[in-house]
């Protein structure tokens, strides 16, 4: 955030510090920024909430090793919550842009959400696709998100995989039309190389779609044991789990059924509640 003056008391909450633990996925300019802002926020703020303890332990060893201030009494973690809409199934005719899937809706579909850029580690999932163009021949790849620094790079790859025919880059889309997506998906994967938190995976759960994704930073602790967790670099263990739940039905209802538990207890009502104690203990 931007540097604020103020004599009041101030609390400030961090989504991450992808830009100083991960500078290889931000511009210089990013992580310049947030190091002058978090010295200024860490120097006078009275509470410092965290949406994960992934985000949380970052941030007090980058507070303590950079900066030399001890933080630990001053930080709370607050998880964040999914939105109760993705609990509800759409109707058809609420969904304004189902055009962009018209010709695929009948088709088996793996789906991944996020901006196009390399921490969410598209290349891996493709590649992990292409193992399995032979036995799952009838299943497309669709991604939704906003196209970030190496787009054309990962649409290069597609032609280079040959699989031009079977990856459908959809950009943004209305919520309704990405809640009828994680219904109609086989499985969702996402493979993100960093997370803050990562809303998505719990959006996927509570949308009733089966998960695989990474067992770094956040991920775990958002996804608890309702997910498969791959290492985010290994090709092959991502195209074995995909395989996995494509294969077996009865891991894949189970897997359904413990996502939609583990993403009943991630509410924004729970996130409001520890927030305010928190800053009525402080203001």
């Amino acid at each position: 955030g931007y540097p604020i003056s103020t004599d009041k008391p101030l609390i400030i909450t961090i989504h991450d510090i992808g830009p100083l633990t991960h500078p290889n996925f931000f511009t210089f300019k990013d992580k310049w920024f947030m190091k002058q802002s978090l010295k200024q926020a860490i120097k006078k703020a009275v509470a410092i909430i965290c949406v994960s303890n992934a985000t949380a332990y970052e941030v007090e060893e980058y507070s303590k090793n950079i900066f030399n201030i001890c933080i630990k009494n001053r930080l709370h973690v607050v998880h964040e919550g999914v939105d109760e809409m993705f609990f509800k199934s759409p109707q058809k005719n609420e969904i304004k842009d189902f055009h962009l899937i018209e010709s695929i809706v009948s088709t088996p579909f793996i789906l991944t959400v996020g901006q196009i850029s390399p921490r969410k580690n598209l290349q891996t999932v493709l590649r992990a696709f292409q193992n399995l163009k032979e036995y799952l021949p009838n299943h497309h790849l669709i991604t939704v998100g906003g196209n970030g620094w190496d787009f054309q790079q990962i649409k290069d790859q597609v032609y280079e995989l040959g699989l031009e025919n079977r990856v459908h880059f959809l950009g943004y889309v209305s919520d309704n039309l990405l809640k009828f997506l994680y219904r109609k998906a086989v499985v969702f994967v996402y493979p993100s190389l960093f997370e803050g938190f990562g809303l998505t995976v719990l959006e996927a759960m509570a949308s009733g779609c089966p998960v695989i994704t990474s067992n770094t930073t956040s991920l775990p602790e958002v996804a608890g044991d309702a997910a498969i967790l791959i290492n985010p670099k290994n090709i092959n263990q991502l195209s074995d789990s995909i395989k996995t739940v494509c294969d077996n039905n009865e891991m894949r209802e189970h897997m359904i059924e413990k996502g939609l538990a583990r993403a009943k207890k991630f509410t924004w009502e729970k996130a409001a509640l520890l927030t305010s104690k928190i800053y009525l203990k402080n203001v």
